[in-house]
């Protein structure tokens, strides 16, 4: 409620709150999700939101990771690259260090960390205008932390970067802060 918030490309924001506070609900509303169920404005490029589709901004300009990625059977490359608009990135595998083996149903056979780095490349393959991650470090060791951060500065020119994260380390490389209360 009352909130007045500008995200503009080249900037990185994280999300802050208690558990309940309403970051998820937050990352909902602007990529759609509770279209009418909301008193205010929500514009993307100074267009309400209402008077776009979504569901095509959601396939084209907005990548999200959640909190548990979802994996399907098969190759990592089959995890990464759901559809044809996905690009490939060379510089996103130096995220990836080993090479992962099969994955099984629901993403048996894989850690988590590895199926949070492989949703994490999905995101950025997408190649979106607006990434948003949602406690995209949770299950990461410090060396992967960091890789992110770096790689996430490095993109950030043309993009939105949105992260949810409850890790105070983020708030060292974001450029605001956006506390969310109950």
């Amino acid at each position: 409620q009352n909130m007045d918030i500008d995200f503009e490309k080249g900037k990185m924001y994280c999300i802050k709150g208690e558990n309940g506070s309403g970051k998820t609900t937050l990352i909902d509303l602007i990529t759609g999700l509770y279209i009418g169920e909301y008193e205010g404005e929500i514009l993307y490029n100074e267009i309400e939101i209402t008077n776009l589709n979504m569901k095509w901004m959601r396939k084209h300009k907005i990548a999200v990771l959640e909190q548990m990625p979802y994996m399907i059977e098969g190759q990592m490359e089959d995890n990464i690259y759901l559809t044809d608009d996905y690009k490939q990135k060379d510089y996103y595998f130096r995220f990836i260090h080993q090479e992962i083996g099969d994955i099984g149903k629901n993403g048996e056979g894989i850690s988590g960390g590895e199926k949070q780095k492989i949703g994490i490349v999905r995101t950025l393959a997408k190649d979106a205008e607006v990434l948003i991650f949602d406690e995209p470090t949770s299950a990461l060791d410090q060396r992967s932390r960091k890789e992110l951060y770096t790689l996430l500065r490095q993109i950030k020119k043309d993009k939105i970067i949105i992260i949810v994260s409850h890790d105070d380390e983020i708030t060292q490389v974001v450029d605001h802060v956006i506390t969310v209360h109950k």
